[in-house]
């Protein structure tokens, strides 16, 4: 689910009614996108993270140390480094395409000027992780969390309420030293201190959850509750950010205190509210979900770059912004698909990402 919704929102970016700096294309949007962006933001990448500690967790409960460095250096290193190598340059490179008119900048050199432009543009800024930052702090989170095997053996939280308060707490705390009032997810190499905190909670949750059936069956029990607090609060969260921007200096300081405080309750809310709901539930196993849980990994690391290629190529057509926006969103997962199964999923890269696959005669 956390897949899918992420590329809903790199499908709108370019077509909010807000200007996206780092996005190659912007066009004159609709809030209706700023909307769709916003809620879907209060909760994707935590939920990530939530995720990737819960694996993380089970993953140190059955393996030594050696063979957890083993595999999570296969399986998040080395596709790290390969994607920002391959596709950070080529994000990087988008943003030279609108100094060519029209489609000129199909030509092969014009697309190996703009490649070696996003390289220069890239070693020039501290190199852009651009979508993978995931990555990046993920492996730093590993890095962190792996010494604390044994502390978290002994660490009891069994109370959801006690674990969502926290959370609150510190994310509220760090949102209030970020420049925006939203979570500022990192662009470079350069560590955000504050979004790191609020990330690595979200992180440690994962792992504590995967430790302690007690705190499990806890979240699962109250998961109602949370959401039903969560959605409401988190449609009542974007109001101050768009009265923050007429507010007096006074207004502004109380509208910074309510989008900071809403935005993080109805977060964490969302968070452990879905997890509680999706995990009790009894999902049946189907080769199509089998099928889309395995290429997710390949979706993650190849949808921002093509989707933002599709955007490009839209932008100079008389088109309205939905249609646009349909034809990115389908056009940019099917293609993830199509180059999972014909160039991805029985080769080296395959492997590297799920395991090695031989294709049927």
């Amino acid at each position: 689910m956390s897949n899918i919704v992420r590329v809903l929102i790199h499908a709108s970016v370019p077509y909010m009614a807000s200007v996206a700096p780092m996005w190659p294309i912007n066009e004159d949007g609709s809030y209706f996108f700023d909307f769709g962006v916003f809620e879907a933001h209060l909760f994707v990448m935590e939920m990530f993270y939530v995720i990737s500690g819960f694996m993380f967790g089970l993953e140190m409960s059955r393996k030594d140390t050696r063979a957890i460095l083993q595999h999570r250096g296969q399986r998040i290193v080395l596709p790290f480094v390969l994607g920002v190598a391959v596709f950070s340059p080529a994000i990087l490179a988008m943003r030279s395409f609108k100094n060519y008119d029209g489609f000129s900048f199909l030509r092969p050199e014009a697309l190996l000027g703009s490649y070696l432009d996003g390289w220069r543009l890239g070693l020039d800024n501290f190199y852009p992780t651009g979508h993978l930052w995931f990555l990046y702090y993920l492996i730093i989170f590993y890095a962190l969390t792996l010494p604390l095997k044994r502390w978290l053996n002994k660490l009891r939280a069994a109370s959801a309420v006690k674990c969502l308060s926290l959370g609150i707490l510190l994310s509220c705390s760090c949102m209030h030293f970020m420049d925006r009032w939203i979570v500022d997810n990192p662009l470079t190499l350069a560590i955000e201190p504050p979004s790191f905190c609020h990330y690595y909670y979200f992180f440690l949750l994962g792992v504590l959850v995967s430790r302690q059936k007690e705190l499990r069956h806890n979240i699962n029990d109250r998961s109602r509750a949370f959401l039903c607090l969560g959605i409401p609060l988190g449609l009542v969260a974007i109001v101050p950010q768009l009265w923050s921007q007429e507010s007096s200096d006074i207004g502004q300081a109380t509208m910074k205190v309510a989008a900071i405080f809403l935005g993080c309750t109805s977060t964490h809310l969302l968070v452990m509210g879905l997890w509680g709901w999706f995990g009790s539930r009894n999902w049946k196993d189907t080769p199509i979900l089998r099928y889309l849980t395995e290429a997710s990994y390949w979706i993650y690391l190849s949808n921002m770059p093509l989707v933002m290629f599709l955007h490009v190529m839209l932008g100079p057509l008389e088109l309205a912004i939905v249609w646009k926006f349909v034809i990115s969103l389908f056009g940019a997962f099917g293609l993830s698909l199509l180059t999972y199964e014909y160039a991805i999923r029985y080769t080296w890269v395959g492997a590297l990402l799920n395991k090695r696959r031989v294709r049927k005669p």
